[in-house]
């Protein structure tokens, strides 16, 4: 429904502002009930692990939804975008525990421990993950940036240098 709405704000139909990111939060909110419900009747470690994803779910859940009053905010989309990369790598990192049932003693408190250690890596990766892509895209834009500044001196100049010849052709004395 977040998807409908975020196309149809972009086309002529009078939709307020704001109403794809109220959406996609009650969306999130929704796929996070689901997942706490799920939790029920099974191994202890399962239900820690699926505890943990309500973590980034809820989170960006809850950004979003600041985002519905607090539009084009860099830190909420950074922070919006690391839960929902979060999130991910956690699903994958649930799927390979509740694959593997022999490695994990599903009743042990020292493997919820580990387990929440686990989600500590997953979410300090990933936020390496974004610093290294931010400085990449920073460091591609400022080369870019300079490459274009000085194209615009270069353009400058030759159209300086272009009214010189424009008017030594028509014989006059302007520059």
């Amino acid at each position: 429904m977040a998807g409908v709405v975020g196309v149809l704000t972009r086309c002529k139909f009078q939709i307020p502002v704001g109403l794809d990111y109220l959406l996609f939060s009650l969306a999130l909110f929704n796929e996070g009930l689901m997942f706490y419900a799920h939790s029920h009747r099974i191994s202890a470690l399962d239900k820690y692990i699926h505890h943990i994803l309500l973590i980034p779910i809820l989170s960006g859940a809850v950004c979003s939804l600041f985002e519905v009053w607090l539009r084009n905010n860099p830190v909420l989309e950074l922070f919006r975008t690391s839960m929902f990369i979060t999130q991910g790598t956690w699903l994958w990192q649930i799927g390979f525990v509740l694959q593997d049932t022999s490695i994990w003693d599903h009743n042990d408190p020292e493997t919820n421990v580990f387990m929440a250690i686990c989600y500590s890596w997953h979410y300090a990766s990933v936020i390496l993950f974004l610093a290294f892509t931010y400085g990449i895209v920073y460091w591609v834009l400022r080369i870019l940036k300079g490459n274009c500044e000085e194209g615009m001196k270069m353009q400058k100049f030759i159209q300086a240098d272009t009214k010189t010849y424009t008017a030594l052709l028509n014989g006059s004395d302007e520059e």
